[in-house]
């Protein structure tokens, strides 16, 4: 699985719900804001590969009450630095296999 983190949950690795070269989607127990801008840290199988990101909330909805986490949020992938784009396109060819 592929982990996410943002300096709002630093302390915190919760797994990425659906990803792909433009965006991901999780389940978040924090409040975002669509349109707002947002580095993420993406942890990439296998071997724990670092991959940061300037995101946008693309949307936000609330989960049924009981669920997993508060939100369902969908971010757009804005800016990826140095090689991440590479690192995760490998990721998601691995998940593929």
């Amino acid at each position: 699985p592929i982990f996410f983190q943002t300096p709002r949950i630093r302390d915190e690795q919760r797994p990425v719900l659906d990803v792909s070269l433009g965006g991901l989607r999780v389940y978040s127990d924090d409040g975002f804001d669509v349109g707002e801008r947002i580095q993420l840290e993406l942890l990439l199988p296998p071997d724990g590969v670092e991959v940061s990101a300037l995101a946008r909330v693309a949307w936000v909805r609330p989960l049924p009450a009981g669920g997993p986490e508060l939100y369902d949020v969908g971010f757009e992938l804005l800016i990826v630095d140095g090689d991440g784009l590479k690192h995760l396109g490998r990721a998601l060819d691995d998940s593929i296999e």
